[in-house]
């Protein structure tokens, strides 16, 4: 599985850079860009402040909202207890899974932003360049409201596996509603740090590359790959849905913003042009 995760980032990364060769830009967004375009690393700050506040107001807050009360739905309904004791009677998948996502979910966010920026670097591409300092705001806002809200709710974890600093429990006590709040533990509680961060990265990308259907099937494929990778490991399945909404939210609010910072490098045009007096050949720059 770890192959695969990392296969299908390695598919995203080729399917951005293949991107540039085949896009087509509509005459009237066409703006010149010197071949030498370098874009300022402090450019990663851009509207901060501003997207912070409409990633939390994003689809009139319905993202963080859906978040907590999808939790209290899968806590009270079950669902979460379930999941969990699935994984946990398929031992050798969620100690698979937890190998993963230990790559995927840690060194994906953290690797793509520069490999998007040295990319764009290396082909003179503002875009790329963009892309990568977009991805820099979108991990740094997914670190923040995870650090915030797992210190602030200190849900337990669900003791699927026991690796690393995490115990395997055998219990018949659903405890899937236990929270020691402000706990001021950052790593482990709600909602998943993982998948936050993955969806981040991934809604970040498709608005970067909205009109390349490869380059969002790739990127979303890698965030569901990482949320099913940690729910079947070190967190219960309601911390992975959270993590998916507001991950999304961040990663498209920041997305969008960057995305119009944009400029467009011209193509050639070349049309045959007939009339019934004249035949001819175009050549729009």
């Amino acid at each position: 599985m770890k192959k695969f995760v990392i296969s299908v980032w390695y598919a995203l990364m080729c399917a951005v850079i293949s991107a540039h060769t085949t896009e087509t830009v509509p005459e009237e967004t066409y703006r010149s860009v010197p071949a030498e375009t370098t874009v300022p690393l402090l450019t990663a700050f851009d509207n901060v402040g501003k997207n912070a506040l409409h990633t939390l107001a994003f689809n009139h807050g319905a993202n963080f909202a859906f978040a907590g009360l999808g939790t209290w739905l899968f806590i009270e309904s079950g669902v979460d207890w379930k999941w969990r004791n699935f994984a946990y009677d398929h031992e050798t998948l969620a100690n698979g899974a937890y190998s993963s996502v230990m790559y995927a979910g840690y060194a994906v966010p953290s690797a793509t932003p520069v490999a998007f920026y040295l990319a764009g670097l290396f082909r003179h591409d503002e875009k790329l360049q963009l892309t990568g300092l977009a991805l820099v705001q979108s991990v740094a806002f997914a670190a923040a409201a995870q650090a915030i809200l797992k210190s602030s709710t200190g849900r337990s974890e669900p003791h699927i596996i026991g690796q690393y600093r995490h115990t395997r429990l055998e219990t018949q006590t659903d405890f899937s509603g236990e929270f020691d709040w402000f706990k001021a533990d950052i790593l482990d509680g709600w909602p998943s740090g993982h998948t936050i961060s993955a969806f981040a990265v991934a809604s970040t990308v498709a608005q970067m590359y909205h009109d390349n259907i490869c380059v969002k099937i790739a990127a979303f494929s890698y965030a569901l790959l990482v949320g099913i990778g940690v729910s079947l490991s070190v967190h219960w399945a309601s911390d992975v849905v959270a993590g998916a909404l507001m991950g999304y939210a961040i990663g498209t609010t920041v997305g969008r913003s960057f995305s119009a910072q944009v400029r467009k490098t011209p193509h050639k045009e070349v049309s045959l042009s007939v009339s019934a007096q004249t035949l001819g050949i175009m050549v729009r720059f």
